[in-house]
């Protein structure tokens, strides 16, 4: 019984050792320890050492997205609770299984597992032997969360308002403002943008009387959203550049956070047009995401190698006892070795999606460059023309404004460039503008003031079909470059657009025109041409442009994908 009490005490010092790491984000470590958990009494022992060991390592799996290895062990975990027959380990047992079944957008299960959890629910205080278990505001929170994303904004609201009420019974001030946060964000669904900023600002309050750095981050957020949508960019601008001095000055804040504010930020951004903010928050997300995929792949590699040990170790524990029953031994063997391959194949996979995560990230980062090197040139273009023109301002005044008026369309054409850079890389859900609108309205921007008919063939679904974010940028820098020169030196009447998808899984774009043509053999390529080839040289893909005199000009682009 000594060597009991003692265990027993052991253990709780190593949950608090797995809760400040699972803190810090370190979740290789927290696991490490829960592994040491494990080692000192029986898996199968339904006690409730053992329903915080699994409930543990369920949450680990959460927050690395490991979704259905985590709802394993969320199940293991409510079947203790459910031996123990304890309403504390249940209202927790199904909190927990509910959270994960909101994240893989299973909301009708996710609901019934909240309602489950709110028929247990016991009042606070609890006992000391609960270590940590989730709290009645907890629970009516996430069943918020589960309405909210079903757009059902009124009861979202009405499950916001208990779980306020629960916060406020206990005192808790981080329940309180993650509450009033929730209520406002669901005014504001409702179009009810003065009493969204009321709640905002009561959450905020409470956020900076607790210290609460993510909380403030995002009522920031939102206040800017309802700013916006009153058409208050600047006080919108103003919250942005509040949330961004506390992540500045918080480094440490957890990342889900971190990550939801950039990306709202860089999306309002984009609808007020505020390009230079828009490039700084958008490096700053792609430098939280490289810095966020290299440590959770590392992070996520030892998990799973731990995990289909632990799994093994069940696997090796179940067959033993069967085998005391019935033995059957050649079944301990077949089961150990699925268990294992199993395992196996989901760590290739989970390694094949962090791969295929970094690649995306790459393609970002040299995007980024890209943008950078584009607007680089055109500011020092801008910076030097602007130095001649003010010595000439004074001799050559006609001169000096050729050059203002030069310097007028260079940041006209850099801030194009960098507006279709930052669209081809956010994801088509964010964007509410079509690949095909995008090519429609340059058309019509530049070769309408021509009196140049433009007449389009683009296959219905061609969307779905160039959402890489490469093929995207460059099939879109290439068309305006062809337009220009169709603008520029053609002298043509009408222009035929068609992108299609071939057999084989080609995509194709032709643009034609009837204008002057030239001969290949007497024309100088410049770097405009030049341009199109490597766009399509990066696609890998091939490029070609035929012309005869007074017959037009064909531009033939076909991409592998």
């Amino acid at each position: 019984e000594i060597d009991t009490v003692n265990r027993n005490i052991q253990v709780v010092r190593l949950f608090k050792i797995v809760d400040a790491y699972m803190d810090k984000e370190s979740y290789d470590s927290a696991y490490i320890y829960l592994n040491f958990i494990s080692e000192l009494f029986s898996l199968n022992e339904p006690v409730i050492l053992n329903y915080y060991l699994y409930s543990r390592r369920a949450e680990v799996d959460y927050y690395n997205g490991l979704s259905q290895l985590g709802i394993t062990n969320a199940k293991r975990a409510l079947l203790i609770a459910q031996e123990l027959n304890d309403n504390i380990l249940l209202q927790d047992a199904y909190n927990l299984l509910g959270l994960f079944y909101v994240n893989i957008d299973s909301l009708a299960t996710a609901k019934k597992l909240f309602f489950k959890s709110i028929q247990s629910i016991v009042l606070p205080p609890y006992s000391q032997k609960y270590l940590f278990q989730s709290m009645p505001y907890h629970i009516y929170g996430n069943l918020s969360e589960a309405y909210e994303k079903e757009n059902k904004h009124d009861s979202a609201f009405i499950y916001s308002k208990i779980s306020l009420n629960k916060a406020l019974n206990t005192k808790d001030n981080r329940g309180i403002a993650i509450a009033f946060n929730s209520l406002a964000r669901n005014l504001f669904y409702n179009n009810q943008a003065d009493s969204a900023l009321y709640y905002y600002g009561l959450s905020n309050l409470k956020a900076i009387e607790a210290k609460i750095f993510d909380i403030q981050l995002l009522n920031h957020e939102g206040i800017a959203r309802v700013k916006k949508s009153l058409g208050k960019n600047e006080m919108a601008s103003n919250n942005l550049l509040l949330g961004l001095s506390i992540l500045d000055k918080n480094p440490q804040m957890n990342t889900y956070f971190k990550r939801e504010f950039l990306k709202s930020a860089i999306k309002l951004y984009a609808e007020m047009d505020n390009q230079k903010q828009l490039f700084k928050v958008t490096n700053l997300l792609l430098k939280l995401e490289q810095e966020t995929n290299k440590r959770h792949f590392n992070q996520m590699q030892f998990i799973l190698a731990n995990s289909i040990e632990n799994e093994a170790r069940i696997a090796k524990i179940n067959l033993e006892q069967e085998k005391k029953s019935k033995q059957l031994q050649i079944i301990q063997l077949y089961i150990v070795i699925l268990v294992l391959a199993l395992f196996a194949i989901v760590l290739m996979f989970y390694q094949y999606s962090a791969k295929e995560k970094l690649k995306l990230l790459v393609l970002k980062n040299k995007i980024s460059q890209d943008l950078h090197d584009d607007v680089g040139a055109s500011l020092s273009s801008i910076s030097m023309s602007a130095d001649l023109a003010k010595k000439l301002i004074d001799t050559n005044p006609v001169k000096a404004r050729m050059i203002v008026h030069e310097i007028s369309n260079n940041a006209e054409n850099g801030i194009s460039t960098l507006s279709d850079i930052v669209w081809a890389m956010k994801p088509q859900s964010d964007s509410s503008t079509t690949f095909e609108s995008k090519v429609k309205n340059y058309a019509y921007n530049l070769l309408s003031i021509n009196d140049i008919e433009c007449i389009y063939e683009i296959a219905e679904g061609i969307e779905t079909k160039i959402s890489n974010i490469e093929i995207r940028k460059n099939l879109l820098l290439l068309i305006k470059e062809a337009f220009n020169n169709i603008a520029k030196h053609s002298k043509a009447n009408k222009v035929w657009v068609k992108l299609f998808i071939e057999p084989k899984n080609k995509l194709k774009l032709t643009i034609q025109d009837d204008g002057i043509g030239f001969q290949k053999s007497q024309i100088k390529y410049g770097n405009g041409i030049q341009n199109m080839g490597k766009r399509v040289s990066d696609c890998k893909g091939s490029f070609s442009i035929n012309s005869h005199v007074e017959k037009g000009t064909l531009v033939e682009v076909i991409i592998d994908f």
